[in-house]
């Protein structure tokens, strides 16, 4: 029989036992699902105002385009899946704040993201008319307000749109039980998303660029809005960092070693939702200003708003980061790499967290 070996970790499981069903079981101090869902404290004011805010954006979609709009033949699937998605979202939103137990087992999370992907999909089929140009030299087209989409960008939204898919399974009971009940393939699906997406993943999907938006700004945006948008770009680079390192990669790696309670995994399903919104939304809005049905400062400003509000559960996850710390300095880490554009560098940096984290999560 495997001996139980005692560890100061929170969450620790079983010396080596790949076939863990699961999260090993929660310290005593951890809060439980049923005491999450008793306790109203999460839903504090500020939360409501927050996925007020959010919500409002679906809602004014839904009104500003009209029946008609969503049910036209032209770009039929990606039209009827976008309103689905819409429905879906402000759906999830509700159960979230008034029924968290029951929002927590439901299939929202997985619903959600098969949308997302039909969406994104059925893009890549309809939207073939775009510029065909090169991602890594031209302006991504979404910081602008004249500049247009390209095609790569659209097949580099899948890779995002199977990224949030892949957390919406992480962090929801039944996908990390199932991939935790799968032995060394689950074992191994872990560590290539956990640990490499952005190595082994990435790579296969363009890559727009942020600094080229500067580079076109005097082609692509009006003089009078060119300090709005230099402004609001540079934002969007300070949010994505931190979303992609402070969000993406941390609450990975301490998912991955069972440091996150069930009272944590409320702000990060919170944050998931956010996510998803961010990726459907943000790039519906770019289509109304393209069409000129919205203002091009309103459209940008709601986009980079959800990315801003998001980032409100960094503030609401500080517990996490506090009982591991070691984690933290890891990804902290991590980002200084990031900007290395040597990429063997930053996939032994990553083989090195993997083995460090196996470590504390199987023999700790």
């Amino acid at each position: 029989a495997e001996q139980q070996i005692p560890s100061r970790r929170v969450g620790a499981t079983r010396r080596g036992n790949l076939h863990a069903r699961g999260p090993a079981p929660a310290p005593a101090h951890a809060r439980s699902m049923e005491a999450v869902a008793a306790d109203p404290e999460p839903v504090t004011i500020s939360t409501w105002m927050a996925v007020a805010a959010a919500l409002a954006v679906p809602m004014f979609l839904l009104v500003l385009n009209g029946p008609a709009f969503w049910f036209k033949a032209k770009f039929s699937v990606h039209r009827v899946f976008g309103l689905t998605f819409l429905l879906q979202y402000s759906a999830a939103w509700f159960v979230f704040l008034t029924d968290y137990k029951s929002y927590a087992a439901s299939a929202f999370p997985y619903t959600m993201s098969g949308t997302l992907l039909i969406q994104v999909i059925s893009a890549l089929y309809y939207f073939r008319f775009l510029p065909k140009i090169d991602a890594e030299t031209s302006d991504p087209g979404m910081y602008s307000d004249k500049g247009v989409l390209p095609y790569d960008w659209v097949k580099e939204n899948l890779f995002f749109a199977l990224s949030i898919t892949w957390g919406n399974i992480y962090y929801h009971d039944f996908g990390f039980n199932m991939l935790r009940s799968a032995g060394y393939a689950g074992l191994a699906m872990e560590i290539l998303w956990v640990f490499f997406q952005f190595e082994a993943i990435r790579p296969l999907f363009p890559k727009t660029h942020l600094k080229n938006a500067f580079i076109y700004r005097s082609k692509t945006t009006t003089d009078s809005n060119v300090a709005f948008y230099n402004a609001m770009t540079w934002a969007g680079k300070i949010f994505y960092m931190m979303s992609k390192h402070m969000l993406g990669f941390f609450l990975q790696y301490a998912r991955f070693v069972n440091g996150i309670d069930e009272a944590q995994l409320y702000w990060i399903r919170w944050w998931m939702l956010m996510n998803i919104g961010i990726h459907n939304i943000g790039t519906f809005v770019h289509t109304l200003r393209f069409k000129k049905m919205i203002n091009p400062r309103l459209g940008f400003s709601i986009y980079l708003g959800y990315w801003l509000v998001s980032n409100y559960a960094i503030l609401k996850l500080f517990s996490v980061y506090t009982s591991n710390s070691f984690i933290f300095l890891i990804t902290f880490t991590g980002m200084l790499v990031n900007f290395c554009r040597n990429r063997w560098i930053r996939i032994a940096f990553q083989g090195a967290v993997a083995a460090v984290l196996l470590r504390q999560r199987f023999f700790a």
